[in-house]
């Protein structure tokens, strides 16, 4: 149980706020919670912003959200 709790609070200490950009699926839709904070520009391309523990885990929440709308 204490190792649980290390590499909980361990992962807390080094979360840090991310930039993905990315190109906005045709299929897009505003449909239900979108776990990030998003801007879209009109060129359908996109800033995320995305709390993680590195550059590669953020890019990877947002490949697998926008895997999930499909």
């Amino acid at each position: 149980m204490t190792a649980d709790i290390n590499q909980v609070m361990n992962r807390l200490k080094n979360l840090q706020e991310f930039e993905v950009y990315i190109d906005i699926p045709d299929e897009f839709m505003f449909n239900g919670t979108i776990p990030f904070d998003m801007v879209i520009d009109r060129d359908l391309s996109a800033r995320v912003l995305v709390v993680a523990e590195s550059q590669k885990e953020a890019e990877s929440k947002v490949a697998e959200f926008f895997k999930e709308l499909k």
